[in-house]
């Protein structure tokens, strides 16, 4: 009984430590999970510090930037406002300046017109000066009454390509180019022929002439359509010349446009006996010309391509639509100028051309 007794005192005593030792352990780890705890509880703290901070940057940087660019704003309208402001007094300060000079101007013109040209009645007196003690036999200069007279209608020709051909008469053509666009558009005999005219020729060579021969084509014309230059007037008539021979049944119209002043310019021979007729049949109120039904005003007529001189094709180009009876074009391209070049061109060196060696004849007085 008594060993049972020490065996049970025993065995509590064992259970005993043991329970102690897992209280213990239980212990240690609730105290190393609260550590832990209170070390990730720090954690989050210095976490939502930094949060709280961001936070707070944000909105302090947001509203730096929107103040920022109110002030931007502000100071951008307030220097276009002075650079407006600094405009305006320039602009006057500059007409004030023109003012002046235009002051200044007047001033001594009208100085130097006093010393110049002095009034009427100190030319009287020295008059009166020179009959009385100098000659007695003076006589006043008679002095003619001006009369205003009204601006005269005129028709303007453009003789310029005449004159600058007369500046190089006598002398050599200028070298033919394989490449231009207007000899791409010839046939081989045609340049052919224009090669030989070349090797023989000079400016003022006639290439082609009327059957009265009031009309007449010279090398050089021949020139300034290969090399797009100005047409000259006689080149001009003597294609119409050719229109009117193909087309001789037919009874063509033309342009007449009426510029300020009423100025009117038309290279064109034939076209400027039709405007001189028209224009004489209105200020002469006679309808008996025969060309009330052929002339018209063409209100939107195409006009020569930039960078061009091609005033004259554009007649030509026009003349060809009409005689042809086709629908007026109102813009015409530099590719059917080069045509039209072409054309005439091919005209005058047909079985119509008539080539000699001889100079140019003495011009026909233009009609006006």
């Amino acid at each position: 009984m008594k060993n049972q007794i020490q065996n049970l005192d025993k065995q509590n005593k064992k259970l005993c430590l043991a329970k102690d030792r897992y209280i213990q352990t239980l212990l240690n780890k609730a105290s190393v999970l609260e550590k832990q705890k209170a070390k990730q509880q720090d954690i989050n703290n210095a976490l939502q510090m930094e949060i709280d901070e961001f936070k707070i940057h944000e909105v302090t940087q947001c509203y730096a930037n929107e103040t920022k660019g109110a002030v931007h704003q502000v100071t951008q309208n307030a220097t276009l406002e002075k650079i407006r402001r600094l405009e305006r007094e320039k602009e006057e300060l500059e007409l004030e300046l023109l003012d002046i000079r235009v002051h200044e101007e007047r001033q001594k013109r009208k100085a130097e017109k006093s010393l110049i040209s002095p009034n009427s009645n100190i030319i009287a007196l020295k008059a009166r000066e020179r009959k009385k003690n100098i000659d007695a036999d003076f006589v006043y200069e008679e002095v003619k009454k001006k009369t205003k007279t009204g601006k005269e209608l005129f028709i303007d020709v453009d003789d310029l390509v005449e004159s600058q051909e007369d500046e190089r008469e006598n002398k050599k053509l200028r070298k033919l180019k394989a490449n231009a666009e207007v000899r791409k558009l010839l046939n081989h005999e045609s340049w052919m022929a224009i090669e030989t005219l070349w090797n023989t020729a000079d400016i003022s060579t006639v290439v082609w002439s009327s059957k009265d021969e009031l009309m007449h084509v010279t090398a050089h014309d021949i020139e300034t359509l290969l090399l797009e230059s100005a047409l000259s007037t006689r080149s001009v008539d003597a294609y119409m010349n050719i229109l009117m021979q193909q087309h001789v049944d037919q009874q063509p119209t033309f342009i007449l446009e009426t510029p300020p002043a009423k100025s009117f310019v038309f290279p064109s021979f034939f076209v400027r006996k039709l405007i001189a007729d028209y224009i004489n049949s209105h200020s002469k109120s006679s309808a008996g010309k025969g060309i009330s039904n052929t002339v018209h005003i063409e209100q939107f007529s195409p006009q020569q391509p930039d960078g061009f001189v091609e005033c004259g094709v554009v007649v030509i180009f026009l003349m060809n639509q009409y005689l042809m009876n086709q629908e007026r074009s109102k813009v015409i391209s530099i590719e059917e100028c080069r045509k039209t070049r072409a054309e005439m061109i091919l005209a005058f060196l047909s079985e119509q051309s008539k080539l000699s060696t001889s100079k140019v004849p003495q011009p026909v007085q233009n009609l006006k």
